[in-house]
């Protein structure tokens, strides 16, 4: 009796055993295959193209490690001009055949901010944008005494909605928009900063997920 026992309690517990193995191996095989697959794929940005980026721009290069947020640092005679973003995925192959619309929809964009402050003080500027098809678009110019407290907020997403920040950027008169725009430019936010932010926030996404599957498998062995 006991010996019948015994086999059963046996018989019953392999198959258990053998499947949270298999799935852990399977995961594992799958993790391993991901990452061989997406480090052959990937290419590293030529670090003569960020040379170039920051010998026409004048903007310096900050790629935190760790981190998914990338900035471009530079000043501009008495003002200091920072562009904040982060790291974006990207756009999915088999809808980019699609139109802006669906672009849009689907967060084809990269978010950016742009503060600018003059030297030595903490009030000035915050530049709410975004790069489609390296073409920016802005969505709003927010005024603070304290830019960087005020960053801090909006991307927490806590800023007062009771403080008046002005209108959104496409209904402002034609005339003030263009005198913006031309601000911006001579500040160095143009077409080339822009396809910059694109291609570096992609990069990013891609070195970060990598990292994220090697972690995820090490938690496995």
């Amino acid at each position: 009796m006991l010996k019948k026992i015994f086999t059963k309690q046996i018989s019953s517990f392999f198959p258990k055993s053998f499947k949270r193995f298999s799935a852990i191996n399977n995961l594992e095989s799958s993790l391993t295959n991901e990452i061989k697959f997406e480090e052959q794929e990937y290419k590293e940005i030529n670090p003569e193209e960020i040379g170039v980026f920051k010998k026409n721009t004048g903007f310096e290069f900050v790629d935190y490690p760790n981190n998914a947020r990338l900035e471009l640092k530079k000043t501009v005679k008495d003002s200091v001009v920072t562009v904040c973003y982060h790291a974006r995925a990207p756009f999915p192959q088999e809808e980019e055949s699609g139109n802006q619309e669906s672009e849009q929809e689907h967060g084809n964009v990269t978010d950016f901010q742009v503060i600018v402050q003059k030297s030595g003080k903490t009030s000035g500027f915050i530049v709410d944008a975004v790069v489609m098809n390296s073409n920016i678009n802005i969505n709003h110019i927010y005024v603070a005494d304290n830019v960087n407290e005020f960053h801090s907020k909006y991307l927490e997403g806590k800023v007062d909605n009771d403080l008046y920040q002005g209108p959104d950027f496409s209904t402002l008169d034609e005339t003030l928009q263009t005198a913006f725009l031309d601000y911006l430019n001579e500040l160095g936010i143009n077409d080339e900063t822009a396809a910059f932010i694109e291609v570096t926030s992609l990069d990013k996404d891609q070195r970060l997920y990598v990292n994220w599957l090697k972690k995820c498998k090490n938690l496995l062995l």
